[in-house]
This record gives C-alpha cells, structure tokens and sequence, in this order.
C-alpha cells in the first residue's frame, strides 16, 4: 500500500466539503491533531478517499499475549490509556496490544513493533522475533466505528492477528508504555476459553 498523495489544502477541502470540523482536532479529549492526521495519511497503511472523506480504512496488528501460570492461563488486556490532556480511555482490541501497520510493512513486522512497546516496563520484550508470533487466522475487521483519533469521521479497521505465550522470565503483573500522546497500562486476566 503506498501513501496517499493529496495537499494539505486537498485533505482540508475534502473534509470541509464532508462537513467534517477538525479545527478542534487535539483540542478535545482523545483526538489527535489535524497534522498528525496528515502524517498518518503518509505513513500509515490507510486508506482514505476524497470522495467519501468521512470514512477512513486503517491496518492494524493485534497480538494477543498468554501467559500460563500452574494450570490456568491469562490474557493480557489493556487496563487504560492516559492521554497527555488527562483524558482516560479503554480499547476493547480483543487483543493484549496493537500497532498501526505502516505503508510496505508486514502484518508481522507491525506486530513485532507492538509487542516491543513493552520492552519499556521489561526489556527482555526486545528479544522477542517475528518467530515467536503465531498468525491467527484471516485478517477481520471492525466496521465503521467513530473515530476517537478524529472526531467526526467513521474507522473500519482491518485486524491482523497473532498469538504469543510468553514465559516466566517476561511476566510482570502489570505493563505500561508511553507512546507520543499517552501512556497505555496493561495487566492480566484469568483466560476463560
């Protein structure tokens, strides 16, 4: 997937056209910044068009992390996200941690990065390789979700996703990462499948 190729004024035009306000785009709880959007629109694996500029189609990997302890088995959820603004929010991933996939990057590789944020409350977690990780399964998909990113556009967002048992050298009872606009938690729970 390669990046979209619009202007500033382009991107502007086609929201303002869609009725879509985001003059208050890092200004609310959650959002992010209407440069930010614009970066993501070259980077990340995204599609997006001009012509229905209310809907946005994002790749995303999902790693899904279990631990086994005499038995019994956890999933690592994510607890929260701490937004720098104070603005406190809870994904429901279906999987212990996501990263957005970039433009030419593999499912795998995205998964890796997302798996590799933990290295900051255990760094061993840089050790982990796209070996460890097991595929689960066709991509999926959420669709047309609102987007807390960018009020007042719709996401589908495409979920690549992949499986890690992680040993007792990597368990921490809890986990936390500090990304550029929020610091995301993550702690264990009894798995019931």
């Amino acid at each position: 997937m390669s990046k979209i190729k619009m202007s500033r004024k382009e991107v502007e035009d086609a929201l303002h056209k869609s009725g879509v306000r985001f003059d208050d785009w890092g200004k609310t709880p959650g959002s992010r910044h209407f440069s930010r959007f614009l970066d993501d629109l070259q980077k990340v694996r995204i599609t997006w068009d001009e012509r229905s500029p209310t809907i946005i189609e994002k790749d995303i990997a999902v790693v899904t992390i279990f631990y086994n302890d005499h038995g019994d088995r956890y999933v690592l959820c994510e607890s929260e996200q701490l937004f720098n603004n104070g603005f406190r929010f809870t994904h429901n991933l279906d999987g212990s941690v996501a990263d957005d996939m970039l433009c030419d990057e593999t499912p795998s590789k995205a998964a890796l990065r997302a798996v590799q944020k933990l290295s900051q409350s255990k760094p061993e977690f840089n050790n982990i390789g796209a070996v460890d990780l097991t595929p689960k399964g066709l991509a999926d998909s959420i669709p047309n979700m609102l987007s807390h990113s960018y009020p007042g556009l719709q996401e589908v967002l495409i979920r690549r996703r992949f499986e890690l048992t992680i040993t007792s050298g990597l368990y921490l009872p809890q986990y936390a990462f500090r990304e550029i606009d929020k610091v995301t938690t993550c702690v264990w729970k009894k798995h019931s499948h």
